[in-house]
């Protein structure tokens, strides 16, 4: 999986960040996740980046979204929250190519635009 360098520089501040605010050591952090400490390391240090399920994981651990494990996260007064409905539609989104993100926002849009799928209580957006 092809990660740009900020993406994963932003996911090793949040981390190191959670991490601290928990006063979690590497050691601690992976065997609470099932992983080496060394793989912990590897993420932190940028040599590796977790597969989506582990990034779901991460995110679970603690109590965020995988959104914003990829995020900068200095903006909270802004930040939106998401269900983990919409988290999990993020990380299968950003799994797939360019066609397949167009194919999945064409989808998305069909399924938007056709009554039967829409909640009844809500606004939609055209």
């Amino acid at each position: 999986m092809n990660r740009s360098v900020i993406e994963k520089n932003l996911f090793i501040q949040n981390l190191y960040n959670y991490m601290s605010d928990k006063g979690l050591s590497q050691e601690k952090l992976a065997a609470d996740l099932g992983v080496a400490q060394s793989t912990v390391s590897a993420w932190l240090s940028g040599q590796n980046f977790p597969r989506a399920k582990t990034l779901e994981k991460i995110a679970s651990y603690f109590g965020t979204s995988v959104f914003f494990l990829l995020r900068d996260n200095s903006d909270t007064a802004n930040r939106p929250t998401l269900t983990s409905k919409e988290d999990k539609l993020f990380v299968f989104f950003r799994q797939l190519n360019a066609t397949g993100q167009d194919m999945a926002i064409d989808h998305t849009r069909y399924l938007a635009q056709n009554p039967e799928y829409l909640k009844e209580t809500e606004e939609h957006e055209q």
